[in-house]
């Protein structure tokens, strides 16, 4: 009733042919989280540009991007101010004011650490109470995050969801660490690639707070630790 008459009049040959199916139906997607209840999403563009769990059961647009993973350390990475500063840098561009994820530049070549335990209950967390603070306000991501980055609102949920942003990044930064001291080929790789040595990932002051960034003031890690940040993944990429 809807569909058939809109690709009656469609340029596409296969479209108008074959009008009950979708042109593009990414079968591999659906094959690899057949088994997983719920996934990880990002939306293409966005201005909060985080990921979050949503239910693996139902279509998903072309406008999403979906990892094919249901681990709350999976979510605490691509959360992490640390994901951020390399795919804004090295993975994004721009609609109108919206980031925009491109993940074969920003998450393919992004170099990951060892999942831990930390980071799984830091994600589990996020999760938990991120979703009861949308489902109380009636809010949608962005809207929430509006409030996150606003540095003027002091409520106790909107303070509590910084520190377990706070929390993610301490994790993430943590299990960059234990990679650098469980293989010392790391850090002899970085010598060879930097132009001056390059701290270790404790030696890292993440500095939260709320900074001036590409996309404006933002409750993120500081100026200075967002540089050491990208000089550690860029030599780690060269490393990998």
């Amino acid at each position: 009733r809807l569909v058939n008459p809109e690709r009656t009049n469609n340029n596409d040959r296969r479209r108008r042919e074959i009008w009950w199916q979708f042109t593009r139906p990414t079968l591999d997607l659906y094959d690899a989280i057949a088994v997983l209840d719920r996934v990880l999403a990002i939306t293409r563009h966005s201005k909060a540009g985080l990921p979050q769990f949503v239910t693996g059961a139902q279509v998903m647009i072309d406008a999403t991007v979906v990892f094919a993973s249901d681990r709350s350390a999976d979510l605490s990475l691509l959360s992490s101010a640390i994901h951020f500063v390399w795919w804004t840098t090295k993975g994004e561009s721009t609609l109108e004011n919206r980031l925009r994820y491109t993940p074969s530049d920003g998450f393919e070549t992004f170099p990951q650490p060892r999942l831990t335990e930390r980071m799984d209950e830091a994600g589990e967390e996020l999760h938990t109470f991120r979703r009861g603070v949308m489902e109380r306000r009636r809010v949608g991501l962005t809207a929430l995050y509006n409030f996150v980055h606003e540095e003027s609102v002091s409520d106790e949920e909107i303070i509590r969801l910084r520190e377990i942003h706070a929390e993610i990044d301490e994790a993430v930064r943590e299990a960059y660490a234990q990679d650098e001291e469980r293989e010392p080929a790391i850090r002899e790789s970085e010598a060879k690639v930097a132009s001056a040595p390059l701290p270790s990932w404790r030696e890292i002051e993440l500095g939260h707070g709320f900074h001036e960034t590409r996309q404006g003031v933002r409750f993120t890690i500081s100026a200075q630790a967002r540089a050491d940040v990208l000089d550690k993944l860029l030599a780690l990429n060269h490393y990998r």
